[in-house]
């Protein structure tokens, strides 16, 4: 997704390029060389592996509001109030370019101001129009991750794969959604802006233990555009994307703190959705919530 002035500066020179090779004068882009920072963040932001395990905690109420609306919550990029860096790039990128961007820029032939705009717009508006849910690529219960995201042990974990969530997930008109492993760095390496969701991809080092693999959601062109008022850009806080359970659910794990008959109607509810035995307690020992 781009501004205005980039779109119509990348679309011009492509239009330049394809006369070009029209005319018998074929004019091939050179292979851009990725620094090792680009290659690690693409790999991580591309590269998940369908068998990927993937994990997501939640609050009790929240596992029942997923049952209920058959459906999972994907908030708003610029309403994480946990790390409101999300969406935004690192301070180098107000002096460097990363070797993406200025392999491309340079090929192309984009002026330096339009490819600001363009950042400024990914930092503003994109944020907007982005949509997030979290999973962590864990294979196995973490104490830490139950305190911190799943109600101090008193919630509940699915355990999903990639190939599953792909599976299971519905689709909603003009809002693509793609899976996208998390880089965790400061500020002293550059993001690349000319692929807009690759902000969304990065977060500060402190994170870093979560193992992040994000479903990254964003509007179409058409609905952005329409959704532009007196007041500016308004979008809805969040989107809810349609699962199927029963693709959904590898695994169910209820929270080491929980209660016998909470354990109970979990079970009883999960394993109802799923259409199968899924449901299981924690296989870690209950603990002193933090």
């Amino acid at each position: 997704m781009m501004t205005s002035r980039f779109k119509q500066a990348m679309n011009e020179r492509l239009k330049t390029v394809l006369a070009e090779m029209k005319e018998g004068e074929f004019v091939a882009l050179s292979a851009i060389e990725p620094s090792p920072f680009d290659s690690i963040f693409l790999g991580n932001a591309l590269e998940i592996a369908p068998g990927q395990s993937l994990m997501h905690y939640m609050r009790l109420n929240r596992f029942k509001s997923l049952l209920t609306n058959g459906a999972i919550y994907m908030r708003r990029l610029d309403l994480f109030e946990l790390d409101p860096h999300e969406g935004r790039f690192p301070a180098a990128n107000a002096s460097q370019q990363s070797s993406l961007t200025q392999g491309l820029a340079e090929q192309l032939g984009f002026p330096s101001d339009s490819l600001k705009g363009h950042r400024n717009f990914i930092e503003g508006s994109m944020r907007k129009l982005t949509y997030v849910h979290c999973w962590f690529g864990w294979d196995n219960e973490d104490q830490e991750m139950w305190d911190e995201y799943g109600d101090h042990g008193c919630g509940v974990c699915v355990r999903t794969t990639a190939r599953r969530l792909h599976e299971a997930l519905g689709r909603l008109p003009d809002f693509s959604a793609n899976l996208c492993g998390v880089t965790y760095s400061g500020d002293e390496h550059p993001v690349a802006e000319i692929i807009s969701f690759l902000a969304a991809c990065r977060k500060r080092p402190q994170f870093s233990h979560e193992r992040e693999i994000r479903l990254i959601g964003q509007l179409g062109e058409k609905t952005w555009k329409a959704s532009y008022t007196e007041d500016g850009l308004t979008t809805p806080d969040h989107q809810v994307v349609g699962v199927n359970f029963e693709r959904l659910f590898e695994r169910i794990y209820v929270g080491p703190n929980v209660s016998d008959a909470v354990f109970q109607e979990v079970e009883s509810l999960g394993n109802k959705a799923a259409g199968c035995r899924v449901v299981h307690r924690s296989g870690v020992s209950p603990f002193q919530p933090s």
